[in-house]
C-alpha cells in the first residue's frame, strides 16, 4: 500500500509520431520504440503513487502501458479513443488510489495545424488519497505553438494564456478544493516568463518553487541528444512541466520533496550512445499532510 506521503510524477514521453502506412514520416524525438521499451520499467522504479502523463498518443503504446502497469497502478485514466481524424490528447493517468471520476476537457483555441491532428486539452479526474481525502488531478499538456509558430513567440504566449484562462475557469467551478493541475504547460520561469507569471497569480503554488525558491532546473534541454536535431533545438534550457498545488491543497499538505528524474541516458541503441526514455525529463514532487 501507499505510504503517507503523497508522489506525483508528471512525464512528457515524447512518443509523438506522425504515420502513413505503418511508416513514421515525423518523429521530433526519434528511437521511439526502443525508448518506449524502457518508459514501463521507468515508471515502475519511480516510487509515485500518481503518475500523469502526456504524448502517449499511439493506441498499441496505449494498451501495452495499461497491461505493464497494472499490478503497480491499479487505477488508470485515459482519454477516449477515436477510431478516425485526429489523434487523441496522449494523455494518460496512473494511480494506486481509486479513481472516483475523470473527464477529458478540449482546448477551444489551438493553432490550426494542432487542430487538425490533435486533440489536445486536459484530463481531469477526481481521486481519494487515503489521509489526503478525496483530491482532484488535472493532467494539462499545452500548446508550444504548433509547428509554424515560435514556441516563445507573442502568438504562442497569448493562445497558451487563453488556454490557462479555460483550465483555471474549470477548476474554479467544477473542481474539489483540494487540486492539482499538473502537466507539460510549455512556459517556465526561463520561457515565456509572461505565461509563467499568469500561472502563478492563479492562486496555484508552483511546487518546485515552493520546495527550491528561485532555483531552477531544466525538463527540457536542448543539449539532450534527443533534441539536438529537434524543431525546438535552438530554444533555451526551460522547466515547462509543473505541479500545481491549488490553495486548498496548499494549506493541507506542505511539499516534502521536488526532484527532476528520468534525466540519465539509461536507453541502449545499436551503434548509437544511449539516450534519455524521453525528450524530456519527469518531475517528481513528494506532499506530506499537515497534522489536524
Amino acid at each position: 500500500m501507499p505510504d503517507e506521503n503523497l508522489k506525483i510524477l508528471t512525464y512528457n514521453a515524447g512518443l509523438f509520431r506522425i504515420r502513413v502506412f505503418g511508416r513514421t514520416l515525423v518523429a521530433p524525438a526519434p528511437h521511439i520504440e526502443e525508448r518506449f521499451a524502457a518508459l514501463a520499467p521507468a515508471l515502475l522504479s519511480s516510487g509515485a503513487d500518481i503518475i500523469a502523463l502526456q504524448e502517449v498518443y499511439d493506441l498499441e503504446h496505449r494498451v501495452s502501458l495499461i497491461a505493464s502497469l497494472e499490478r503497480a497502478y491499479p487505477y488508470r485514466a485515459a482519454w477516449p479513443e477515436r477510431r478516425w481524424g485526429r489523434m487523441c490528447s496522449g494523455l494518460m493517468l496512473f494511480s494506486k488510489y481509486p479513481i472516483a471520476a475523470a473527464q477529458p476537457h478540449s482546448f477551444r483555441d489551438l493553432p490550426f495545424d494542432e487542430r487538425l491532428a490533435v486533440e489536445k486539452g486536459m484530463l481531469s479526474a477526481e481521486i481519494d488519497v487515503g489521509r489526503f481525502g478525496r483530491i482532484g488531478v488535472t493532467n494539462c499538456h499545452h500548446t508550444s505553438g504548433g509547428a509554424l509558430w515560435d514556441p516563445e513567440g507573442r502568438l504562442a504566449d497569448r493562445l497558451r494564456s487563453r488556454q490557462y484562462r479555460q483550465l483555471f475557469a474549470m477548476l474554479s467551478s467544477t473542481a474539489p478544493t483540494r487540486h492539482l493541475a499538473i502537466g507539460d504547460f510549455n512556459a517556465g520561469p526561463e520561457a515565456s516568463g509572461e505565461n509563467y507569471r499568469e500561472l502563478i497569480a492563479s492562486g496555484y503554488a508552483d511546487a518546485w518553487a515552493e520546495r527550491h525558491g528561485s532555483r531552477s532546473e531544466p525538463t527540457w534541454d536542448p543539449a539532450n541528444p534527443l533534441n539536438a536535431k529537434g524543431p525546438h533545438r535552438a530554444t533555451s534550457a526551460q522547466r515547462l512541466d509543473h505541479v500545481l498545488l491549488s490553495p486548498g491543497l496548499a494549506q493541507a499538505a506542505r511539499v516534502a520533496g521536488a526532484k527532476i528524474v528520468f534525466e540519465q541516458p539509461c536507453v541502449e541503441l545499436s551503434g548509437h550512445p544511449p539516450v534519455t526514455v524521453s525528450d524530456h525529463y519527469g518531475l517528481m514532487v513528494e506532499l506530506e499532510a499537515n497534522r489536524p
